[in-house]
Order: C-alpha cells, then structure tokens, then sequence
C-alpha cells in the first residue's frame, strides 16, 4: 500500500507537467541539474540548480518571474500531506508537510533523471534477478538472438542468459512501459 508522499510524487509524475532538455554538471556540493519546465507541452520555466548547495533557481516566463504561477500553486493544494517518516526524513516524523514549489521540480527532475538511465540500460541486455536487482551485459539489446560460440556450445545470447537461473526476466523483452516499471521499482539494487 502506497503512503501518502509516494501518492504525491505519482500525482505529479502523471500530471501535465513535464522536464525537458535536462542537463546535468558537477558543482561544488554535488551534482547541478538545468532544465524547461513544461506544462501541457508549453515551456513555462527555466530550472536550475547550480550544485553549490543551495536551493533550485525557477525563472519563471510569461513575466511571473519569481511568483509562482496559479496552475502551480494550485495543483500542490491538490496534494495529499504526508509526515517527514514517509518521506523517509528521522526528523519531526509527526509533522505534517506538503510539497512545496522545489520539491515538485525534483520529483519531475527525479523522473526525467530515471528515464534517461532506463533508456542507458535497456540500450544493453538487460535483466531482473531473482534479488531484485538489475543488471547488464556488455551485449547491445540488438544482439539478443545472434548466435555465439560459448564454452558451452553453440547458442543465441538469449539462451545464454536464461542459462543463469538467477534471472527472473529479460527487460529488453518486456513493452516499455513494463520494463520501466520493473526499472522503477528495482532500481535500488542496481
């Protein structure tokens, strides 16, 4: 059963806002991230989060500048509150909180991150173990059924890596939205 911040962040993720043109750097205190904030397919913001350990920087078009927009303000109203314990916070557990205007922006930079990894690894041969983790081979997707010579014996890369009865499922064979389904949900042991 989902808590309350986990229905939050899929509110947004399934929302009509949407990060395009993510790029990420190296700053002082971790990684930065710039990116266009859209909203039903219309560029609305610019993000970004300059890696020096402060907050995002959202400049806003359309001249709201440093005001958040009403669309925006209104659909976080629309979302559940959650104590800091879900979100996985030791701190003021019994608190109540809401997303606010940067939390929003991770969670759908989160997700544009997790995307562009998803489509790195299913560009090799990809698999879920009977751990639940993900893994890689240095085999290309395409690869798949081309016929190699193994030590043991001649066979497509598909029969060899269904040889290895640890793995559970070949992703690469899964439809898309399946295989990124099973990518979000295992990708910790990854």
């Amino acid at each position: 059963m989902k808590n309350q911040y986990e229905i939050a962040t899929e509110m947004i993720i399934n929302s009509n806002y949407e990060i395009k043109g993510l790029k990420t750097f190296m700053g002082r205190e971790g990684y930065g991230v710039n990116a266009s904030l859209y909203y039903k397919g219309k560029k609305i913001a610019f993000i970004m989060d300059s890696g020096n350990g402060g907050c995002l920087d959202i400049d806003y078009l359309d001249g709201h500048h440093r005001n958040t927009p009403s669309h925006i303000t209104e659909f976080l109203k629309t979302l559940p509150s959650f104590t800091n314990k879900e979100r996985g916070f030791e701190f003021r557990e019994d608190e109540e909180s809401r997303m606010n205007e940067e939390d929003f922006c991770n969670e759908l930079i989160d997700y544009s991150l997790a995307q562009k990894e998803f489509k790195k690894c299913l560009k090799k041969v990809s698999v879920l173990t009977d751990d639940n983790t993900i893994a890689s081979y240095k085999a290309k997707s395409s690869e798949l059924d081309n016929t190699y010579n193994f030590k043991e014996g001649k066979m497509t890369f598909r029969e060899y890596v269904l040889k290895d009865k640890s793995v559970k499922t070949i992703l690469n064979d899964l439809p898309l939205d399946d295989a990124f389904n099973v990518y979000m949900e295992n990708r910790g042991g990854a």
